[in-house]
């Protein structure tokens, strides 16, 4: 798919309005205990701090879940995952009720408090965490694992946050209108892509006015998605960030202005880095 100059004052917007829906969704269901009423379990509470931040001699996230029964509980464990869902860091860590303070946290076993040690990073990019709990209960087949509950931690890293860089820009230097054009830029971060929430590009015309949609949005998103089919990105998660566009007839010919810009988890934002086409 390609879209035209109309196109993307429309997508932005699109984009915005999808995540607004879908933010709104997780939030409902992401927050505190989930379907509790449809389990034998009963999350009663949850032992734990919102924030947490990592230094060499203190890296375990202590985590603790009281519930009403453990006799009906086969499998308690807990996920960790950046809270907008893009990234998994810790997948599968298991609650134990066993009393072994230095594996599991646990103080006293047969307590029904469940309890765990994540072991947080300094790579871990710093920002909003969430943590949620699944449940697998005696009577239950493995398929039928429930979530029961998610936490939200806001979780600071020792290392310095540094701003994402563009390396490399792959702009055509011309083209004609309703020709398919597609733009590449390379992005770095110090501390790892998965640190990169935005890359985006704004266009100035050959007047120098700006170019932006209705809504005065002028940061239009790339992807780095290996959607080549609708925005020309070939493969997803390299740090190569692509969208394909076209002058419909009616746009001013002459040099128009291409400017990226890439933006963190913390906020940092690149440099600047501009590129020029000439539209005939």
């Amino acid at each position: 798919m390609t879209f035209s100059f109309f196109h993307i004052k429309l997508y932005p917007l699109l984009i915005i309005l999808v995540l607004s829906l879908f933010t709104a969704c997780k939030d409902e269901i992401l927050t505190g205990i989930i379907e509790s009423s449809r389990n034998s379990l009963v999350i009663k509470k949850i032992i734990a701090p919102e924030w947490f931040a990592y230094s060499p001699g203190d890296s375990l996230y202590k985590f603790q879940v009281e519930i009403n029964n453990s006799d009906i509980i086969k499998e308690f464990w807990v996920r960790l995952r950046l809270h907008d869902g893009s990234e998994t860091l810790i997948e599968y860590l298991p609650l134990k009720d066993d009393g072994n303070l230095k594996s599991s946290g646990d103080t006293i076993a047969g307590d029904n408090v469940y309890s765990g040690l994540l072991p947080m990073s300094k790579q871990f990019p710093a920002g909003k965490y969430v943590i949620e709990g699944f449940v697998l209960e005696k009577n239950e087949a493995s398929v039928d694992a429930k979530k029961v509950f998610a936490f939200y931690l806001d979780y600071t890293s020792e290392s310095e946050n540094y701003s994402p860089e563009i390396t490399e820009v792959i702009v055509p230097s011309s083209g004609s209108v309703n020709q398919r054009i597609t733009l590449s830029v390379k992005v770095s971060d110090p501390n790892g892509l998965n640190d990169i929430i935005e890359v985006y590009y704004e266009l100035y015309r050959p007047d120098g006015t700006q170019v932006k949609n209705s809504q005065g949005i002028t940061k239009f998103p790339m992807f780095d998605d290996g959607n080549s089919n609708i925005n020309g990105d070939a493969n997803a998660g390299d740090g190569v960030y692509t969208v394909s566009l076209t002058f419909p007839d009616g746009q001013p010919s002459g040099k128009w202005r291409f400017v990226f810009g890439a933006r963190d988890r913390a906020g940092a934002i690149s440099q600047p880095v501009e590129s020029y086409f000439i539209l005939n």
